[in-house]
């Protein structure tokens, strides 16, 4: 443990042996959060910040278009709006939706039986994939999913609102 002084703006040092671990330098951003009698500090990332965006605009289309959606990294489920008791918080994607991001393409799936599960644990389907990539290689997704027995075609309007919303956050992460 480090013990250091906060001088009368209320600053302190950090380590350089913590800022060379996690990799702050100088003009880094970090995070605060406040836990208790405890400050937590944390390097914050592009991908943070593309994630703080992506939360907001799902949540926006879901509330314009009423269409389950989700968003993920290339583990997790990290936002999701419409599907709240039916994805738990950070639930990891199945083998077969991490290889479908991986493919790097729009995904929409018309034969039911060719349904890319959303989870490991099954439940949810995917019905649409837009992938968001960072130097051409995927960092995530749009989902739009459904449950395992239901199979309807999603209008091409929906589907077109999906692609407009992964572009638009495509061309935020692309200014990074």
């Amino acid at each position: 443990m480090h013990i250091k002084q906060v001088d009368s703006d209320g600053r302190i040092i950090l380590p350089q042996e913590y800022r060379r671990i996690m990799g702050i330098k100088p003009g880094s951003t970090v995070a605060m959060s406040l836990d208790e009698e405890k400050i937590e500090i944390v390097r914050y990332t592009d991908i943070d910040a593309v994630k703080k965006l992506i939360r907001k605009a799902i949540k926006s289309h879901y509330h314009s278009f009423r269409l389950p959606i989700a968003a993920c990294d290339e583990e997790k489920i990290f936002s999701a709006c419409g599907l709240d008791f039916l994805v738990p918080a950070n639930a990891e994607l199945s083998i077969a939706a991490k290889a479908q991001l991986e493919c790097n393409y729009e995904y929409y799936c018309r034969d039911k039986e060719k349904r890319v599960p959303l989870m490991q644990n099954g439940g949810l389907m995917v019905r649409m994939m837009a992938p968001l990539r960072k130097d051409n290689k995927p960092i995530g997704a749009i989902l739009i999913a459904g449950g395992a027995e239901e199979f309807v075609e999603l209008p091409c309007e929906d589907r077109k609102s999906v692609t407009r919303l992964a572009s638009l956050i495509q061309h935020q992460i692309n200014t990074l």
